[in-house]
């Protein structure tokens, strides 16, 4: 099984995921395989909106990537129904 290079640590996502859980839910537990499935969407997720906004930045003739930018890629999701 070829592990992927994620950019978030392991151990603080599944403390995260598992504070967040346990708000919701009493006595929560959670395989390793779905504390991964989850980081790896996570990051998917993360990778994505930045891709999206990038686009912007670079529209405005700028490297940096802008609170604006990110502001626009979930506007333009919205109108797109989320795509």
């Amino acid at each position: 099984m070829q592990v992927a290079q994620l950019s978030i640590p392991r151990a603080p996502f599944a403390r995260l995921v598992k504070e967040i859980a346990c708000g919701r839910m009493a006595d929560v537990r959670f395989q390793s395989a779905a504390i991964m499935a989850l980081h790896e969407a996570t990051e998917a997720f993360a990778v994505r909106e930045f891709e999206a906004a990038n686009v912007f930045t670079l529209h405005a003739g700028r490297v940096t990537i802008k609170r604006a930018d990110l502001g626009a890629v979930g506007r333009i999701k919205a109108i797109l129904g989320g795509c």
